[in-house]
């Protein structure tokens, strides 16, 4: 396991800004998804841990936002990545899996739409998250 980790460490630490960012979204989505199966298995603790985590990247991504590269797509997004974190909340509470299915959704757009705008040539370079 050590070794796992280890590997795991070193894969972020050598990624680009760009492969972060997508690294970000895909570790939205696995915690977002384990927490929908560990309401529906009854174990909130479980749930508790990874809607916390996924509410920790889309904060992350809300705070990496640089509003001088495009104003109005930032307050775009950062509305996007609010909206996400109170969904995640209002899940936990109500130990409702339809606010996560509901980001998981928006996730998976938003993720898609960042691997394709990081291939592209135009895609400026990005400060770490």
């Amino acid at each position: 396991m050590r070794g796992l980790k280890q590997y795991e460490s070193n894969r972020v630490e050598s990624a680009s800004p760009k492969r972060l960012l997508v690294m970000l979204f895909e570790a939205a989505v696995v915690r977002q998804e384990s927490a929908v199966i560990a309401i529906e298995a009854g174990d909130m603790k479980t749930a508790r841990v990874d809607l916390n985590r996924a509410r920790a990247i889309f904060l992350e991504l809300r705070a990496g936002l640089d509003p001088e590269v495009d104003p109005a797509l930032v307050g775009r997004l950062a509305s996007l990545y609010s909206w996400c974190v109170q969904q995640l909340i209002d899940a936990e509470r109500d130990r409702d899996v339809k606010p996560i299915r509901e980001t998981i959704r928006l996730t998976h757009e938003l993720l898609d739409a960042w691997r394709e705008a990081v291939q592209s040539p135009d895609c400026p370079e990005l400060e770490a998250p």
